[in-house]
């Protein structure tokens, strides 16, 4: 919260005197403030965290802004000009967080982090419905309190794969000829295989 407000251009702001003294200083430090500024801006993570951040220093810019203008004897020009250049700055980051906000943004290294997370169905539609229903009927989510279309939906989602009509395709199912749990026998002749080789190693 307190990480722009401990920053050497607020320290320097509040030393009047050595203002007078060190003005190229007060402009490196106000550099230094406005390009940590920027780089928070670009890789905030948690937007409503760096919004109360933001908030937090534009009031404590405020209240050094209202001081130096009360005490006018004691006023610097370049004092006041960088106070009023970090306010603006201020002001623009906190409109542009709160449209990021507004807008359900995500910082770009976050989307990279989650479209190289995200896990894909490569199986069939099929396969897919026909995994769902199994699950359903066993229980497996939600202690089956919940409708199968439901269920297809959230899968769907969850590995990126569009399933349409579960239902048309669970008649498919059932109109097999033959083996109609193809894909389930599969799975457990997969599993079985597995555990063999595991079990002669």
């Amino acid at each position: 919260m307190r990480k722009f407000r401990e920053m050497n251009f607020f320290h320097i702001l509040e030393n009047q005197p050595q203002v007078e003294r060190d003005h190229p200083l007060l402009m490196d430090a106000y550099e230094e403030f406005a390009e940590s500024l920027f780089t928070e801006s670009e890789c905030a993570t948690n937007l409503t965290s760096f919004y109360n951040q933001l908030c937090y220093t534009h009031v404590e810019l405020q209240s050094l802004h209202n001081e130096k203008i009360v005490n006018k004897k004691t006023e610097i020009t370049s004092t006041l000009s960088c106070v009023n250049k970090a306010l603006l700055l201020m002001d623009a980051q906190i409109k542009l967080v709160k449209w990021k906000m507004k807008i359900g943004y995500i910082p770009q290294k976050k989307q990279e982090r989650q479209k190289k997370d995200k896990i894909k169905w490569t199986g069939t539609i099929i396969e897919l419905v026909e995994f769902g229903y199994a699950s359903l009927e066993n229980k497996s989510f939600n202690n089956g309190e919940i409708e199968i279309k439901e269920l297809i939906d959230y899968l769907s989602t969850m590995f990126d794969f569009e399933v349409k009509d579960c239902y048309r395709v669970f008649v498919d199912i059932r109109n097999r000829n033959g083996d109609r749990t193809f894909y389930l026998d599969r799975l457990k002749g997969k599993l079985i295989h597995k555990m063999e080789q595991a079990d002669n190693r």
